[in-house]
């Protein structure tokens, strides 16, 4: 009878394991289930969907890398898990099998859950490609403004670059320095300066590159499980294995 829960399912192989006298078959059945395991898991990521078959959420704001697409803006953390990485978890025991990733983040991405800052008053997300290499606000090389309106839940950290002189500033700026030149014209070319201050800020370029938040709340998008589909498969693997053990054994190899 197929076994409807992993509870189910794990009591199954262990029944099948300890009636199997050859750890080679054993080793054999559990290096077969973890080429299963990733597969699995591998399965999920490319139909987007857990290990029970449900969708997993698109997000709401595309990532910086672009598309809508969760868990592929890096491809790191399915490496480590459907391959072998520096984050790879791959144990195996005399009865045992496991798999997983020591990649930060992980489990949040997986069982999701709230994110609060521990240091800081706010997290800061990355909204530009240098802002998320910079590795955040404190390490990034120029220095932002924080732009958050009172009683606002959230806000901006902005990078004011200066924009384009116009020709009329440049005009000013000269006629500035030659009324500076001449006795008596200071308060005519002080004058000048700020006028051609002014059309210089109005030409300023503002640029987003943190949003600043309170909390964020990551949705759940489980992509290791014991679904239905790997279960039997593993039922597979196990049953193949001690058929062929037992078939071995027989008479002409009948079972």
């Amino acid at each position: 009878m197929a076994a409807d829960t992993p509870e189910q399912a794990a009591a199954q192989l262990n029944s099948d394991a300890n009636r199997l006298a050859d750890n080679k078959l054993v080793a054999k059945i559990l290096k077969a289930s973890a080429a299963a395991m990733k597969f699995d898991v591998r399965e999920n990521f490319d139909k987007q969907a857990g290990p029970d078959g449900r969708p997993w959420k698109r997000l709401k704001f595309p990532h910086i890398r672009g598309g809508d697409v969760p868990l592929n803006d890096t491809g790191r953390l399915r490496a480590s898990l459907v391959s072998k990485t520096k984050d790879s978890v791959e144990v195996f025991t005399i009865n045992s099998v496991e798999i997983g990733t020591t990649k930060e983040g992980a489990n949040l991405m997986n069982a999701g859950g709230t994110v609060v800052p521990v240091k800081a008053k706010a997290l800061a997300i990355p909204l530009t490609k240098e802002a998320l290499r910079a590795g955040g606000p404190r390490r990034f090389p120029r220095p932002l403004v924080m732009l958050w309106r009172k009683g606002a839940k959230s806000g901006v950290l902005a990078e004011i670059k200066k924009g384009k002189q116009s020709k009329e500033s440049k005009k000013l700026h000269k006629a500035a320095k030659l009324a500076g030149k001449k006795k008596g014209f200071e308060k005519v070319a002080a004058g000048f300066k700020e006028r051609a201050k002014q059309l210089d800020r109005k030409r300023g370029v503002t640029v987003l590159q943190y949003a600043l938040v309170k909390s964020v709340t990551v949705p759940a998008r489980p992509f290791v499980g014991f679904g239905q589909r790997l279960i039997t498969t593993l039922e597979t693997i196990s049953h193949d294995a001690m058929a062929s053990a037992v078939g071995a054994k027989q008479p002409g190899g009948v079972i």
